[in-house]
């Protein structure tokens, strides 16, 4: 028995976790939660800002902690801005440290990446999500004698949402991929109210966040986004920013 659960151990060592945080304007109260949590078991995370604040600046001050992305928003409506240009000047603040990239709604487009390149000095764009993709492997974008590297994502909370046979659980995702990379991707109001589906979802949009007693039960008593991250603070696995993973 003791063989066999060395064995395990070693086979878990061997996967690579890449942390990955949407923070989609969350407020500071479910930054605060997914900020402290990430810090206190000193964990690895990329996060990708959509705004400025209290929270995210002292992320963006805690590079043992976070390595620093952008997440435009391109959509209707944006409070970046209304064209390309525009909307990537927001992040001016943070660029010369920002690693990477991954667009709001994963919109992906050949100008968004041919810009990138041009007028940033991004490493990376990882706004393709493909669920339980076997073998991550960095692809590499050029233009005009400049490269960007897309590189694919295997699992997100709110994608779980809606599949047969969510997996809430780091060892169970790691034993349904062969590949040795496993990408994943939070929101901090998932991680806040440990959300598990949509309907959840739309509740906890409408729930004043001061509920302390309800956030409690739900993180004690069902399986959901914070369920998925406090199995890999409890795991033997190797955590890693996004940018060490063009490195290997």
């Amino acid at each position: 028995m003791k063989d066999l659960k060395e064995k395990l151990n070693n086979l878990h060592s061997k996967k690579f976790v890449y942390l990955t945080s949407d923070i989609e304007w969350a407020t500071e109260e479910q930054i605060s939660f997914f900020r402290s949590y990430i810090v206190s078991n000193n964990l690895k995370c990329t996060i990708f800002i959509t705004h400025y604040s209290n929270e995210t600046k002292k992320m963006i001050e805690d590079p043992a902690h976070f390595e620093i992305g952008i997440h435009p928003n391109f959509m209707k409506g944006s409070s970046h801005g209304t064209s390309l240009k525009q909307v990537i000047d927001f992040f001016e603040p943070v660029l010369e440290i920002a690693k990477g990239a991954r667009s709001h709604g994963l919109l992906n487009h050949t100008s968004y990446y041919n810009y990138l390149c041009e007028n940033t000095n991004l490493s990376y764009e990882i706004s393709t999500y493909m669920p339980r993709l076997e073998i991550i492997q960095p692809c590499k974008f050029e233009y005009r004698e400049k490269v960007i590297y897309k590189i694919p994502f295997n699992w997100e909370d709110d994608m779980e949402f809606t599949v047969m046979e969510p997996i809430w659980n780091i060892k169970k995702l790691a034993s349904k991929i062969t590949g040795e990379n496993l990408i994943l991707n939070f929101h901090p109001i998932h991680l806040f109210f440990n959300n598990s589906s949509q309907e959840e979802y739309s509740i906890s949009k409408n729930i004043d966040s001061k509920l302390k007693p309800l956030k409690k039960e739900l993180l004690k008593n069902q399986k959901g986004a914070f369920t998925m991250l406090k199995s890999i603070a409890e795991s033997n696995y190797n955590c890693k920013f996004v940018s060490e993973l063009l490195k290997k």
